[in-house]
């Protein structure tokens, strides 16, 4: 399966790499090569949250390159797929390397026979005649580090497996956690201009049964773990296999999680409150 290149050729947005560098607690070399690429991946995907804070806030979700710097860099926010993506884009970009925006189409948790939408972003980078892929905007499945873009093999990450699945002119990512294999994404390693992003950035953020309109979605894996919280579970799974949960029952004690965990702290203005967060009166 080839790349095309077209979307990757645009002027990208010059970020500041040294703020970037400590927001993810990076200090090595900036040179573009696969070790970069790894390290890079991985400091920014442990330490930068998804979450989905500002669509439940009402607030407009911006996929501008200069607003996403800003609010997941400098006010030291997370953010879901679309923020994600378009940061981890720039700062590669800006080191050398040659990325590619790509859509997918999420397949975790879900039927086999529910189709989904191609709103998922996610990013392709070039190594050589070598491609990986690179997605750490992937919720409570988040890459710990990219993927070679090699259908067949399975690839260890540091807390999980993967492997590609050729599905006709897709490819389906799956996922070993230790008891078997589960789809994440299916995806073409084609890229797409940025009105795509655009497009989805607009309905999961605004559409009445978007997933990240109706529940409250955070994710941040570690060395040895992932924690995430959907509404009022939150879960730390473990590499040994080990899983802890707590029901949340109260605002406050949310918010001390938000900010113990995921060092995430919110303005008292902001009240979490959506579909499946409903708190006891």
């Amino acid at each position: 399966m080839g790349c095309d290149t077209a979307a990757g050729r645009a002027t990208r947005h010059k970020i500041d790499l040294d703020a970037y560098c400590e927001r993810i607690g990076y200090s090595g070399c900036r040179e573009a090569s696969l070790e970069t690429l790894r390290a890079v991946h991985n400091a920014h995907a442990t330490s930068i949250p998804f979450e989905n804070l500002d669509v439940l806030a009402g607030r407009r979700i911006s996929v501008d390159a200069a607003e996403v710097e800003r609010k997941l860099v400098r006010d030291r926010r997370g953010g879901y797929c679309f923020e994600h993506g378009t940061l981890l884009m720039d700062a590669l970009s800006q080191m050398g390397f040659e990325v590619i925006p790509i859509t997918a189409r999420i397949r975790w948790q879900v039927p086999a026979d529910v189709v989904t939408n191609l709103g998922h972003m996610r990013l392709l980078v070039r190594l050589g005649d070598r491609s990986y892929v690179a997605d750490t905007g992937l919720g409570a499945t988040t890459l710990p580090e990219p993927l070679l873009l090699e259908p067949h093999i399975e690839q260890p990450t540091s807390l999980d497996i993967r492997r590609l699945v050729p599905v006709g002119e897709e490819l389906l990512e799956q996922v070993n956690f230790g008891s078997g294999w589960v789809d994440i994404c299916m995806f073409r390693p084609v890229g797409v201009p940025a009105p795509d992003f655009e497009l989805g950035n607009w309905y999961h953020s605004t559409h009445p049964q978007s997933l990240f309109v109706c529940n409250l979605v955070v994710a941040l894996p570690g060395a040895d773990h992932r924690r995430s919280l959907f509404n009022h579970e939150f879960v730390t799974r473990w590499v040994d296999g080990r899983t802890e949960r707590e029901m949340i029952g109260s605002e406050r004690r949310m918010r001390a999680v938000l900010n113990e965990h995921f060092g995430l702290n919110l303005s008292h203005h902001d009240h979490l409150s959506c579909e499946g967060l409903a708190w006891p009166r």
